[in-house]
This record gives C-alpha cells, structure tokens and sequence, in this order.
C-alpha cells in the first residue's frame, strides 16, 4: 500500500517519474507475490494451472458476454469437463458462470446508459438480454 501512495504521490514530481516509478512499481509486485494472494498470483504464470485454464474461460466470457452462455465451450476452453469447469471457477471468481456474465452485462449496460445516454431497453437489448423485464428485475 505504501509503494502505492509513493506511485501516486509522483504525479505532483514528473521530474522523478522516469527514476522512481520502475523502483516503487517493482516493490509493489514484490508484495503482491509474497502478499497473502501470492500463491494465487504465480499460479497465473503457469501455463496449465487451474487459475490459468479458468482464467482463460473468463477472458472469453469478457469478450463473448453479449451471447448466450455455452458452459460447454467454457469448459471446453478451460480444457476441462463440466461439473469440474464449474467448481474451479466458482473456487476462483467466487461467482456461477452465469452470474460471472450477468455482472459482465450490467456493467456494460451502465456503462452504455451514463456514457452513451443509452436508453435501458437499448442497452439491455445491446448486452444480451433478450427481454427488457429480465434486465430490469436483475439491474
């Protein structure tokens, strides 16, 4: 938290940015890997972990959220079966993959309403949702 504050605190120095912020930026994931999430953190770096193959699923989730959920191709590219694609991902988002998407999507509907002035119904119709009671009972 302290490396963070310095990091920030060098906006009123530009002058130290090119010196300081290479320094504060590495301590700062020096605490993050030896932080309590630590563990959790190197697992990503490793090319088959759970945590990787979940994470992988999620970044289609970010960019498919829009359509209808398919477990199965989740899973499929998380390179496990179902039931198991399920528990690990709950283990790591805390979250069914489902909720996973429905927070994606009302995001992503908030975002269009306040930026975009987007009408809810556009916006509900723009993220997936196919009726605009259905997004407004879960916003």
């Amino acid at each position: 938290v302290d490396a963070a504050l310095r990091l920030m605190r060098l906006i009123e120095r530009p002058v130290s940015v090119p010196v300081l912020r290479p320094q504060l930026m590495r301590e700062m994931h020096y605490w993050l890997l030896v932080g309590r999430h630590g563990p959790a953190i190197r697992r990503l770096g490793l090319p088959d972990s759970q945590l990787q193959r979940v994470a992988r699923a999620v970044a289609v989730l970010r960019t498919e959220f829009a359509q209808p959920l398919r477990v199965e191709h989740l899973a499929s590219v998380a390179g496990m079966g179902q039931s198991s694609f399920h528990q690990h991902f709950r283990a790591v988002t805390s979250l069914s993959p489902l909720q996973f998407q429905k927070q994606l999507r009302l995001i992503e509907a908030r975002r269009l309403m306040l930026s975009q002035r987007a009408s809810s119904s556009s916006a509900a119709f723009a993220v997936g949702y196919e009726s605009v009671s259905q997004f407004t009972r879960e916003y």
